[in-house]
Formats: structure tokens, C-alpha cells, sequence
């Protein structure tokens, strides 16, 4: 039998004071979206909720996944991402993609950002990094000047240049390269949006 995290005297000294209606029905929302992110393809969702309060979240989850496929169904969508894909206009890449490239992510760069934790660990002389650990320089360097703080154009021009060499840049994988998007956005000085977009190809 496991111990409860909290007592009902500690969750009602938590909740004093805060609209437990509005945190409820976060905590649904939150389920929902995690459910619809986690199984896209799936046409049937099941809760098991309590009595009262104790299953509020629960069936509210239900109505957004509910309220989310009858959006899908009167769209004409097999479900609700491929409704959200083409309303955010998504043309140039597939769910697929973003599968795959989260995937390159897991495999390639989880594993050097874990390596590069722990080395900052054995610099810190630590066991464990917490939050905190990663606002210091672990080897006391002083703070980067790259530029004048006055110096804006100097900031833009710089990193124009970054964005123009990046797609010659392999990264850790030599099958992982930088190449640009499929619209051909390219950084554009003069744009009032000035964006350099690339893609991970696998």
C-alpha cells in the first residue's frame, strides 16, 4: 500500500484561497492535450473517475477529447492533429516529420547534452546538478564580450554570418546535416522579421 503524497488536510490548506474550479479544469485540459499528444491515431478514450470532486479533472479531460473529435469529424479529418495541422497551415512538413525529428533528437542529442551535464557536474564537484548549477560558468571563466552592448548592428551582421555558414555545418552524426527549409527562407537583413529557419535531415 502506497503513502499518500498528501493528506486531505494538507490538499485543502494547498487549495485555500485559489479557485480549486479553475485548477480543476487546467488539470483536465492538461490530461486531454498529454492524451491527444502521446496517442494522435486513437478513436476512443476511457476514464475511470470517482465521485464529487475526486473525478472532476477526469471528466473534463473527457469533454475536451470529446468537444476535440466532433472538431475533427465536422472538419472531415480523421482526427483532431490532422484538423490542427491544417489549421496552422503545416504544408511543408508532415506529423511524420515531427516524429522523425524528435526521435533524431532522443537518439542524438539527449545523449550529448547528458554528457555535457555530467561533465559539468565533475567540474562543480557535484553528485547531482540542480537548477541553479547551470546559471555559473563550472570553470569560473569570465563573461563572453562578443560584441559592445551599444553595438546592435555589429550583433545583426555576426549573426548573419552564423546563419550563412550553418548549413556547412555537421553536427555530431555525419548523417545529421543543417540544410535550409523547403520554402527556401533564407536571413534576410532588410525583412522586418529578421528569422534564419533550417532543417535537421536524417
Amino acid at each position: 500500500m502506497f503513502d499518500p503524497l498528501y493528506t486531505a488536510e494538507e490538499m485543502k490548506r494547498a487549495e485555500a484561497g485559489h479557485d480549486v474550479g479553475e485548477l480543476m479544469a487546467r488539470a483536465g485540459r492538461a490530461v486531454a492535450e498529454e492524451a491527444m499528444r502521446r496517442f494522435p491515431d486513437a478513436q476512443r478514450f476511457v476514464a475511470v473517475c470517482g465521485g464529487g470532486a475526486n473525478g472532476g479533472d477526469g471528466r473534463i479531460a473527457l469533454e475536451v477529447l470529446e468537444s476535440a473529435g466532433k472538431i475533427a469529424r465536422n472538419a472531415g479529418m480523421s482526427d483532431y492533429r490532422a484538423f490542427v495541422w491544417k489549421e496552422n497551415k503545416r504544408f511543408d512538413y508532415t506529423p511524420e516529420d515531427c516524429v522523425r525529428f524528435a526521435e533524431t533528437i532522443e537518439r542524438i542529442v539527449v545523449p550529448m547534452v547528458d554528457e555535457l551535464d555530467h561533465q559539468r557536474a565533475a567540474d562543480l564537484k557535484l553528485d547531482k546538478l540542480r537548477p541553479w548549477d547551470f546559471a555559473v560558468d563550472p570553470l569560473s571563466r569570465p563573461p563572453l564580450r562578443p560584441f559592445p552592448e551599444s553595438d546592435s548592428e555589429m550583433l545583426v551582421s555576426r549573426t548573419h554570418g552564423i546563419f550563412k555558414r550553418m548549413s556547412e555545418v555537421h553536427f555530431c552524426s555525419p548523417s545529421v546535416h543543417l540544410v535550409r527549409s523547403r520554402d527556401e527562407k533564407v536571413y534576410d537583413p532588410s525583412a522586418s522579421e529578421r528569422v534564419s529557419w533550417c532543417d535537421f535531415v536524417v
